[in-house]
């Protein structure tokens, strides 16, 4: 259809006019999925990305502000070509905008969660027929309220409500901003290699922690032959089968293995982390020792306050981005993992190791940030010389050890598909070559070492939908200050609440062996706090378990019927 000169000219005011409503709509809808969406996953996960929220405002707005303008001018020249088309343009964004909603709000549970694991969309067929079912009863009450109300007026009730929703999602990112200003004004530290290869002369105390390293699997494997050389690389070690840890992941685990502490969502995560690192007492017996202490994680961040002198390794580091174009897609994504449509969310959830591939540090830092991969650690290895020092060092190495993705051979090669056997036996070839650096530079003998993983993994319960209540039984080795013996394994029921006693047992000269206060065949019952990164909820909701029996019998793991739930009023989490 063409329209002449001076008919835009007649119409334009009464067109731009005319385009309020759809633009009130449409604005909103993109406010929820690009400013929204992304903001709020950010602010409730922090702990989970290396960047700020300051970092992220400009591609945030930016991408707002792309999305608002194309959106408006659509609606314009719809309306320039007929209103009718405009209205239905404008009833699209209204749709799109209560059923994105609804998708992010209400349908979130049972989706699989961000823990790298190669996800089978297969097993989320009944996610999917929800979102299809959402999209479909939500058009069709879309059809009979215009039906019955007409579209202007429907158009108008829309603008009010989706203005309405705007201002309250406005409303909550503000009120998660305060609650996480105290966090957001503190300068992080953030693990660098420095003196990650400088051990001391007089005595070190070392955890290279294997992450999902699971002791039953690696039994089988033994059993199974697969295992061959593990005698020999652990020779002067005493590995404790009946072990059970204290999380089901990651993020909890390791500060409890550090100090003791229980989290149990009555505080912020970040209060808990503050708490671990002022009052641990493993940290205070290291100090008290005068141990020089590297703590070299990934993701185990302090804030600067009270730790910047305490970790040699640890810099106040803000990092860049390398692509801010490439950034803000990633952080379209991220809003889309909770907000987009059901068959949209594959694509949205390859966004889980990505983001580190947009970070940069500043050409002003001489350090390199330490990062956690199996293979980075061990071309280190081969190309780093081991330096020694007078001071007493304590060295906490974490690492990828058996997690997923699984991309490595048993020779610690990058591949393109692999399993999670293979990978614990790249973990091994990696603690084997690990162990003989340390023989080669004449530190080992003086040297606590404890070989552990922060939680277990269960691959053949994935497709019940019980890894993570399968992660109880991580693997644990231990070998003391000038500890030599042939390889031996004990079956005494340990527990990671027994590590921060065990620590201070080891520096003061005890063994391996010795180094833990029970005996085989005594009973005991081991805590164990379990949450699902698929249920929707994940660390907001722990479930407390009692093993009554040996570490790996999931039969004797009872639910004791406490639960721990976080009360959003604590501020974020």
């Amino acid at each position: 259809m063409s329209i002449s000169e001076k008919n835009v000219k007649r119409k334009l005011p009464d067109i731009i006019r005319s385009t309020g409503n759809g633009a009130v709509i449409a604005i909103s809808t993109c406010f929820l999925l690009f400013v929204y969406a992304p903001t709020e996953l950010f602010l409730t996960n922090q702990s989970s990305f290396w960047f700020t929220l300051y970092t992220m405002l400009p591609a945030v707005l930016g991408t707002f502000a792309v999305t608002v303008l194309a959106s408006v001018l659509l609606l314009f020249f719809c309306n320039l070509i007929s209103h009718t088309l405009y209205q239905i343009a404008s009833a699209g964004f209204a749709l799109l905008m209560i059923c994105s909603y609804i998708q992010g709000t209400f349908l979130i549970f049972g989706l699989p969660g961000l823990d790298g694991l190669a996800i089978d969309w297969n097993q989320y067929q009944a996610s999917r027929y929800k979102s299809i079912g959402l999209w479909i009863i939500m058009l069709i009450v879309f059809i009979v309220l215009i039906r019955i109300f007409h579209l202007r007026k429907f158009l108008k009730a829309a603008g009010i409500v989706s203005f309405c929703m705007a201002l309250m999602l406005l409303v909550t990112l503000f009120t998660l901003s305060l609650s996480s200003r105290d966090s957001l004004n503190k300068d992080v530290l953030t693990a660098t290699t420095e003196n990650m290869f400088e051990m001391s002369e007089d005595t070190n105390f070392i955890i290279l922690l294997l992450d999902a390293v699971d002791a039953p699997t690696l039994n089988q494997m033994i059993a199974d032959g697969k295992m061959e050389g593990l005698e020999d690389t652990f020779e002067d070690f005493t590995y404790y089968t009946n072990t059970v840890g204290a999380y089901s992941c990651t993020k909890h685990a390791i500060p409890y293995i550090l100090s003791g502490f229980w989290y149990e969502n009555d505080r912020t995560y970040n209060d808990y982390l503050n708490t671990v690192f002022k009052e641990s007492p493993v940290f205070q017996a290291l100090e008290n020792d005068s141990y020089r202490m590297g703590l070299y994680d990934s993701e185990l961040n302090p804030t600067a306050e009270g730790n910047l002198d305490r970790f040699e390794n640890m810099q106040p580091v803000r990092a860049e981005v390398t692509s801010y174009f490439r950034f803000a897609k990633l952080l379209v994504k991220l809003g889309g993992i909770k907000f987009a449509p059901y068959d949209l969310k594959p694509y949205c959830y390859a966004i889980a190791y990505n983001f580190g591939k947009v970070r940069k540090l500043p050409d002003s830092y001489d350090f390199d940030v330490f990062e956690w991969g199996d293979r980075t650690f061990y071309d280190d290895l081969q190309t780093t010389d081991i330096t020694t020092t007078p001071d007493k060092c304590f060295r906490f190495i974490h690492l990828e050890g058996a997690h997923a993705p699984f991309c490595y051979d048993k020779d610690l090669n990058v591949v393109e598909s692999s399993d999670y056997p293979t990978c614990i036996q790249a973990s091994m070839t990696l603690t084997d070559s690990y162990l003989k650096k340390l023989k080669e530079a004449g530190v080992y003998d003086n040297s606590v070492i404890i070989v552990m993983a922060d939680h277990g993994f269960n691959s053949e319960l994935s497709d019940e939908g019980r890894t993570f209540e399968a992660r109880q039984n991580p693997i644990l080795f231990v070998k003391g200050v000038g500890e030599h013996h042939p390889y031996v394994t004990s079956d005494i029921p340990l527990s990671f609440s027994d590590l921060p006693a065990s620590f201070l047992n080891l520096m003061e000269g005890q063994s391996g062996e010795e180094a833990f206060a029970w005996t085989e065949g005594q009973q005991r019952e081991r805590r164990y706090l379990y949450y699902d990164l698929n249920d929707g909820v994940g660390e907001k909701h722990m479930v407390e378990y009692i093993q009554t029996g040996h570490a790996s019998d999931l039969s004797t793991l009872i639910r004791t019927g406490t639960e721990y739930y976080y009360d959003s009023r604590l501020g974020t989490p």
